[in-house]
């Protein structure tokens, strides 16, 4: 049997309507006080660190989608894990994690990277993206920055910009230009 959990969205709720005098004072107000106040106990609830973020940060990144995403958002095809060594399915998600992408975003480049048959052929990409107006060089740098941010903070490996296909690197790409507008314009 698992231990009771409670989610600190259900005590919030519970506790912003205990907030209100009258209804703290009614029969069912003191019950579900001392639910409440049981249920804590009972499961070792412990309240979720507060946002370091000002009000103004946190509009912010919501107006732009960048947060923080755990990695199992992230939904792995499981065909394409199959081959790979055990465990590779969840370093890919946790490195989507710590690049912040999107869900369907870094759903989208998990599966890419996981199905890939061996390494990309530069000379593909390349072409692939002067089809696109894109330059290769340019692109290569701007997605191996970004990459960088997760290399610092993850041990589970380094990802190259040139590991990966010309799909993951446009919308890699993309998603670069995006978060530096974002960091450029959000508030102090």
């Amino acid at each position: 049997m698992s231990e009771p959990t409670l989610s600190h969205e259900y005590v919030a709720e519970q506790r912003r309507l205990l907030a209100d005098p009258e209804y703290a004072a009614s029969p069912m107000g003191q019950m579900v006080a001392k639910t409440l106040e049981t249920a804590i106990a009972a499961s070792g609830y412990k309240p979720p660190e507060p946002d370091p973020r000002t009000l103004a940060q946190i509009r912010h990144d919501e107006a732009h989608a960048v947060r923080d995403v755990p990695a199992a958002a992230y939904d792995v095809d499981w065909r394409a894990a199959e081959g790979h060594e055990p465990g590779v399915a969840s370093i890919a998600q946790e490195y989507a994690s710590a690049l912040q992408l999107p869900p369907h975003l870094g759903t989208a480049i998990v599966n890419d990277m996981l199905s890939a048959d061996g390494d990309p052929d530069p000379a593909e990409v390349r072409a692939y993206l002067a089809r696109m107006g894109r330059d290769y060089g340019a692109t290569l740098a701007e997605v191996q920055e970004l990459l960088n941010t997760a290399n610092a903070q993850f041990d589970g490996g380094r990802i190259n910009a040139t590991d990966l296909s010309a799909m993951a690197l446009v919308q890699l790409a993309v998603w670069s230009a995006h978060t530096k507008r974002h960091a450029a314009t959000r508030p102090k």
